[in-house]
């Protein structure tokens, strides 16, 4: 038969505090498993240290979502960076053939008879 705990939330809150601030279980003082306190110790410590683990994958899921994002934005530059790269080469390629027109097919001037003098 286990023993009664009288401060139950007391147990839970060392457990709490251990895990965070000592990093380990207090074997030494919470070692009897009848007993009801040990029960809240060790409760309040799972759940310091589930309370860690849910925050460590909640900040893995947030540096994933910022690279994720940043190969994102990566990627429309790049797509930007061609677009307008194909758009420049479209326009010297037009200007070009357009001299080579030019210089095939000289236009000629023809005077025109609303000249001032």
């Amino acid at each position: 038969m286990g023993h009664f705990c009288w401060n139950e939330d007391e147990h839970r809150r060392e457990g709490r505090n251990d895990y965070e601030r000592r990093g380990y279980y207090d074997h030494e003082k919470y070692n009897d498993h009848w007993n009801d306190c040990n029960r809240y110790y060790k409760e309040g410590y799972d759940n310091a240290r589930r309370d860690e683990e849910r925050e460590q994958e909640s900040r893995e899921d947030e540096r994933r979502q910022e690279a994720y994002e940043h190969r994102q934005q990566l990627e429309r530059q790049e797509r930007n960076r061609q677009e307008e790269e194909q758009y420049y080469e479209e326009m010297e390629a037009d200007y070009r053939y357009r001299q080579q027109q030019q210089e095939i097919y000289p236009t000629q001037i023809e005077p025109s008879d609303d000249l001032p003098f």
